[in-house]
């Protein structure tokens, strides 16, 4: 069934508004406008009043549940809520001080581990993370040589994971701060930069590692990837699904109304049309309704005529 956009013009075609669903600050169920079926005049002299009063009475009763509602899409409200806390739960690799919140001694070869922690700042940043794979899945080395073979340089604890003064005078970036309050260290020779839109966005050129006892420190790594696919699924499906499950029962109401429900007036010869509601227009019934008057399809037309003769007894004669 194709869409239609428009209803026969001519003088027999008689169109029937729809209100209701939501639109034009009518928010009871979509019906048809009753009155101005049965007081056309073309409706009433082919199929008579009664008959077209009980036919919208009926279908002003029906097509409610036929007819698609627009509140499906407030389905898109928990799909978006999902998504934005998936956005918000997005996060890189980040490293934390546990149970041991103080900084090696940079000068020191190869420190007693076992009441301090020694950071490297490591050439590359997440783009360049693939050279660093094994370390993610086997645990970072504890050997000093490990990380200078990398080209990575121990950090003092006086040394900053920013490469400039954060903006925030009142803010410590120092590793042995960050340590010491176990605040999380995202990786090291960072810096702000806009955005598209104009919005700063931290970038770190290079990757923070800890050398240390395995539970001196903890490390999260980044979930961006697995979370950023459910949060766009979630809002993209927010959308989708209400919208297919919108049209199906749109094109299920137009079905309704074209193939059966006036299946008896289009026997008749009437023909019927409807326009589904829009963005910019609202959805109307449309009928065609033959010239003819009222006769139905197939009956004969009788004529009788009067003749007179001597007696004054009147004859019929059918033509």
């Amino acid at each position: 069934m194709g869409c239609t956009f428009s209803h026969p013009i001519g003088p027999q075609t008689v169109v029937i508004k729809e209100r209701g669903n939501g639109r034009g600050c009518q928010c009871g169920p979509a019906n048809f406008d009753k009155d101005s079926a049965i007081n056309d005049q073309r409706l009433i002299h082919f199929l008579g009043q009664e008959e077209v009063n009980r036919k919208f009475t009926e279908l002003n009763e029906i097509f409610p549940k036929k007819q698609a509602n627009p509140l499906i899409f407030l389905f898109m409200v928990p799909f978006y809520i999902g998504g934005l806390i998936c956005f918000g739960l997005l996060h890189g690799d980040s490293l934390m001080c546990t149970n041991v919140q103080k900084i090696c001694n940079a000068s020191i070869l190869e420190p007693d581990l076992t009441d301090c922690n020694r950071p490297w700042c490591c050439p590359g940043g997440e783009d360049e993370r693939s050279q660093y794979d094994d370390w993610y899945k086997n645990g970072f080395p504890t050997s000093s040589n490990k990380y200078k073979e990398k080209n990575c340089k121990a950090m003092a604890p006086s040394d900053g994971i920013f490469l400039q003064k954060f903006k925030d005078d009142d803010y410590d970036d120092t590793v042995s701060y960050l340590c010491r309050h176990k605040k999380k260290m995202i990786g090291c020779n960072c810096y702000y930069e806009k955005n598209r839109k104009g919005r700063p966005e931290l970038v770190c050129s290079d990757t923070l590692f800890i050398q240390g006892n395995t539970n001196n420190y903890s490390f999260q790594e980044s979930n961006f990837v697995p979370y950023f696919i459910i949060g766009m699924l979630c809002v993209q499906l927010g959308w989708i699904l209400p919208f297919i499950v919108y049209m199906k029962k749109l094109c299920s109401a137009q079905r309704f109304l074209k193939d059966e429900f006036f299946n008896d007036w289009k026997e008749k010869g009437i023909q019927v049309s409807y326009i589904a509601p829009s963005k910019h227009s609202d959805g109307s019934l449309g009928f065609v309704v033959p010239s003819t008057g009222g006769i139905g399809v197939g009956e004969r037309i009788v004529i009788a005529e009067v003749v007179s003769i001597d007696n004054d007894a009147p004859l019929v004669k059918g033509l």
